[in-house]
């Protein structure tokens, strides 16, 4: 039991993403709010969007104080993550790419890729192929 909790402890210390409670916590938090946008879209009772869009708020609150980013930050860090590993590890075109991971158009994939990354997806592709 000791051992458990000195685990616990240590995942603590290396940041929210390696504790396994905050891991839970975070993914609750991101199962909650999914499903109050989905409510928000299908709800015209006035007071009731307005409870909705305060229960948002204070999600968004606790992710960003749980991860030091906000949630779009965090959902486009986890996306780029994916796009990079399609990247390397696959022959996928962009097009493909953008819609697994979750971007409406290729365009929008590649700038804001670039934006982020400092090069477009082709150049990071290109990268890779060089180290290989």
């Amino acid at each position: 039991m000791e051992e458990l909790e000195q685990e616990r402890k240590a995942a603590r210390k290396a940041g929210p993403t390696k504790d396994p409670v905050k891991v839970r916590e975070l993914e609750s938090c991101r199962l909650a709010q999914i499903e109050m946008n989905r409510q928000l879209e299908l709800t015209t009772n006035t007071g009731r969007r307005e409870q909705i869009v305060l229960a948002v708020a204070e999600l968004d609150r606790r992710m960003k104080a749980a991860l030091k980013r906000s949630p779009k930050e965090e959902i486009l860090r986890v996306r780029f993550g994916e796009v990079e590993r399609l990247l390397r590890e696959t022959d996928l075109t962009i097009e493909t790419i953008a819609a697994q991971t979750g971007f409406a158009h290729s365009h929008y994939l590649q700038a804001a890729f670039k934006e982020s990354r400092g090069q477009t997806p082709g150049e990071f592709r290109g990268t890779r192929a060089r180290m290989t």
